[in-house]
């Protein structure tokens, strides 16, 4: 297994590039040999890194910490965090036992074709004092781009630490809830080999005698916060580096997934849809629920229920007579043919319901 890479210095890679895809009457020996060309050696892979159960994000409690606050904030909230956020921050400027390190990832074309970058910036008392930036290619997106940033700015802070051992605070911000909440966990998960290094710097850092605590922050990008705004600036200038990997685990992922909905697409709109599903499923397929679905709080039963009724596949008459046949059609009220206009609409059966 390899060793996980050093983020903190460019490293090149080659694609290899793909054979024509074999039909499935290859021999074995030929498809293995295609499946084996499917992954380059230099894209992101997963390690093996043996933690106790009890211990999978960190062991130092409250000497790390994370600021993440409630996604569902509103307007007036957010606003009031961004605030005591930004006074915050001038108050870590005026003091010279804290190193303030902004992260962040950028994803834009370049020379012809979409690519991703990672940078960061440290401040001293107000001072930039050290700068860093990676390339990650066109194949990686922006959570892989946060959560190295994350990887080779801890490393840089390391180095700045031992030029400065009066510092006893080093406070990481970012504006990616997702690549903070995940930088300390070693289990496997994409960007595993960032979370890996981060988690080794800081391990190094918190077990010396010196007392000492780092936090990490979350701050919402380009809201005329000055360190974001620079970090920002580094990311978008690293996106023509050099990648770091060919490709990652998540930009895989993201391609599966769009590729699959894209053909879903396709075929969606392929098709005449006539029944009562084509109604009630107005727009095209998506990943994501619709806010009905996604902030029901009825029970799970209410919620199937109005499920099958709005694609009007639920125990009636109509339903029955397309694919049970063996299953009488007649409502409860007597009439001959149970429809779901009938239910929903005039059966005194089920008046109190509606």
């Amino acid at each position: 297994m390899h060793a996980p890479p050093n983020w903190e210095e460019h490293s090149s890679s080659v694609p290899i590039p793909l054979p024509n895809v074999v039909s499935s009457k290859s021999k074995p020996a030929t498809i293995i040999h295609h499946l084996t060309s499917l992954t380059d050696p230099t894209a992101e892979c997963l390690f093996p890194y043996y933690t106790p159960p009890w211990s999978c994000q960190h062991p130092w409690g409250n000497r790390l910490c994370k600021t993440i606050p409630n996604p569902q904030m509103t307007q007036r909230e957010c606003m009031e965090y961004i605030r005591s956020l930004k006074n915050r921050i001038n108050g870590f400027h005026q003091d010279s036992t804290t190193l303030l390190i902004f992260t962040d990832g950028s994803r834009r074309r370049a020379s012809g074709h979409r690519r991703t970058g990672a940078g960061y910036t440290a401040f001293l008392e107000g001072h930039e004092v050290r700068t860093g930036s990676w390339g990650l290619g066109r194949h990686a997106g922006i959570y892989d781009a946060e959560m190295f940033a994350l990887a080779g700015s801890a490393g840089a802070a390391a180095r700045i630490l031992t030029q400065c051992p009066h510092i006893k605070h080093l406070i990481f911000l970012s504006d990616n809830q997702a690549a903070i909440s995940s930088i300390t966990d070693t289990t496997a998960h994409p960007a595993q080999g960032a979370s890996i290094l981060f988690r080794r710097h800081m391990d190094s850092l918190l077990s010396t005698l010196n007392p000492f605590d780092i936090e990490l922050i979350w701050i919402p990008g380009h809201k005329g916060i000055l360190g974001n705004e620079r970090a920002d600036s580094i990311a978008k200038a690293a996106v023509n580096h050099q990648p770091i990997f060919a490709s990652t685990i998540s930009w895989a992922r993201e391609k599966a997934k769009s590729r699959a909905l894209k053909a879903w697409h396709t075929e969606w709109a392929s098709r005449s849809h006539t029944n009562l599903a084509a109604t009630a499923l107005t727009n095209p397929p998506s990943t994501k629920l619709s806010p009905f679905h996604r902030f029901f709080n009825g029970t799970r039963a209410t919620h199937s229920r109005v499920i099958q009724t709005l694609l009007s596949h639920f125990f009636c008459g109509e339903y029955y007579a397309r694919f049970v046949p063996t299953e009488p059609v007649s409502c409860l009220c007597g009439k001959p043919q149970q429809t779901h206009a009938h239910i929903l609409t005039e059966c005194p059966v089920y008046e109190a319901y509606r």
